[in-house]
């Protein structure tokens, strides 16, 4: 779910690549907040936070 504006979310943004329609990471991640990214991928990585996601139920995000 990209942005209505067509802005990457934060979190693509950071790993420099584009924000697909439906990216994992874009209801989480908002353009306008990318510190909130770069905390949760200095802590877990991009990697394990795509797995917690796509693991979990949407209801349970």
């Amino acid at each position: 779910m990209a942005s209505s504006s067509n802005s990457p979310c934060a979190a693509c943004k950071f790993l420099r690549r584009k924000c697909q329609p439906e990216c994992v990471f874009a209801p989480y991640f908002p353009p306008d907040q990318p510190q909130k990214f770069a905390n949760v991928h200095k802590v877990f990585g991009a990697s394990n936070v795509t797995k917690l996601l796509n693991e979990l139920h949407p209801h349970q995000r």
